[in-house]
């Protein structure tokens, strides 16, 4: 359709960086259709700027999921310490795939502020939302995980023990320094 056409070169552009895509992808996160302002998220997200973490951020509290995810992506993709606080919020979500996704971006992010919430997460129902914590964690590098991560090696889920295993080698080698 028409509409998947202009969302599409919207995208594109605004994915490459071309300031034409800017606009017409801020207006597609008011549209009607949620993979529309899904895509219109994404590509914000690989454009960055501060009006990007601003949108994204917006887009975390979308009522449908796959806006929500890709709006995680966004803000970790983008690398902004404001969306720290936002993301951190996202790991008490509803849906399994924003809590993961969530934790992942608080990994790329890297900001202690993330420890304690990451580690609640490693007691998280969703075995993929446990891996994602410890993924987080190991690239966090801090000591306070290394309770939590020792106790996850005992995990029922094959995929969670590995990510333990992982995370901890990480950990060890990790310099340890102060809060970020």
């Amino acid at each position: 359709s028409d509409r998947d056409v202009r969302q599409r070169a919207a995208v594109s552009l605004a994915a490459l960086g071309d300031p034409r895509g800017i606009e017409p992808a801020r207006k597609l996160l008011h549209d009607q259709d949620p993979r529309v302002r899904g895509g219109a998220v994404w590509a914000l997200g690989r454009v960055g700027g501060r009006w990007a973490v601003d949108q994204a951020i917006v887009a975390l509290r979308d009522t449908d999921t796959d806006v929500q995810w890709r709006a995680t992506d966004a803000l970790g993709e983008i690398g902004d310490p404001r969306g720290v606080e936002p993301l951190i919020a996202a790991l008490k979500d509803s849906d399994a795939i924003v809590r993961s996704n969530a934790a992942e971006a608080l990994g790329v992010l890297g900001d202690k502020r993330a420890v304690e919430p990451l580690i609640a997460l490693v007691a998280d129902p969703d075995a993929g939302v446990r891996v994602w914590s410890l993924v987080a964690l190991g690239k966090l590098g801090d000591a306070r995980a290394a309770g939590p991560l020792q106790q996850s090696l005992k995990d029922p889920d094959q995929r969670v023990r590995r990510a333990a295993r992982k995370a901890l080698r990480k950990l060890r080698s990790a310099p340890q320094a102060g809060p970020r």
